[in-house]
């Protein structure tokens, strides 16, 4: 679809319209909730070496 875009209008407004619909931040949360729980305990996972200073307990975690 991308790729049919670049060459006709057709194509490029019906792949923003499905972009808009599927892919938007309000789609991810809404249609998505797994998906926003597990990227959101990903990221606290791959930061939790830096929160080791405010939480010590974190320390027996990350193995410290």
């Amino acid at each position: 679809m991308r790729k049919a875009a670049k060459l006709d209008q057709n194509a490029r407004i019906v792949l923003n319209g499905l972009s808009k619909e599927f892919l938007s931040v309000k789609a991810m949360i809404l249609g998505y909730p797994v998906f926003l729980i597990g990227y959101v305990l990903l990221c606290i996972i791959a930061v939790s070496p830096l929160l080791i200073p405010v939480m010590p307990a974190l320390g027996s975690y990350v193995g410290i």
